[in-house]
């Protein structure tokens, strides 16, 4: 036996060592472990408040026009509504989106604001876009009518003409030589 080992006797005679008291290693041991946990902890905490301060904006900012193109993905809307900043975060939202289990977002141009929360988001995505309604009267020309939708949110007057004197729209009561600038002016619809 040596000066730091001691033995108890047990009553059938075998002896068993009593371990040595903890040493300073020991001790620095368990406070490097303690502050370790104390860390992770606070960590933690700062994480789960960022994630609620995402999904759950204190304020919605100002409205943002975007167009969800048809058969664009939930990542493809995250980046958008991230490059927009309408999100903060896109690998998050798609987590949300993934975690609640939502039906698949519908195409269309939608007015959202930035830093809205995320049910609001998913909920506004996932109904159909409101639709602008514009009445054209009769005798209109295709640059009166632009003038009129480039009135409306999100909406370009030159695009419009641009659109509608490239040729690809075509009405089947247009004459068929009429030239593809003037094919869909004074045409009359039976609506």
């Amino acid at each position: 036996m040596t000066g730091t080992d001691l033995e108890v006797a047990q009553p059938d005679g075998d002896s068993e060592p009593i371990p040595p008291p903890p040493t300073r290693r020991g001790r620095r041991w368990g406070l490097v472990l303690a502050v370790v946990l104390a860390v992770a902890l606070v960590l933690a905490a700062v994480l789960g408040l960022w994630v609620q301060r995402q999904v759950n904006p204190a304020s919605a900012g100002e409205t943002v026009s975007l167009t969800v193109a048809t058969g664009a993905t939930v990542g493809q809307v995250a980046s958008l509504l991230e490059d927009r900043g309408v999100v903060g975060n896109a690998v998050l939202f798609r987590a949300y989106v993934r975690f609640e289990g939502s039906r698949p977002f519908l195409p269309g141009d939608y007015q959202l604001r930035k830093r809205e929360r995320f049910s609001t988001l998913v909920a506004a995505l996932t109904r159909p876009p409101a639709v602008d309604r514009l009445t054209i009267p009769e005798g209109l020309t295709l640059v009166q009518i632009a003038e009129r939708v480039g009135r409306l949110p999100g909406r370009s007057a030159d695009r419009f003409l641009a659109l509608a004197r490239n040729g690809q729209v075509r009405s089947p009561y247009a004459a068929p030589n009429a030239p593809p600038d003037r094919a869909l002016e004074g045409l009359r619809c039976g609506v």
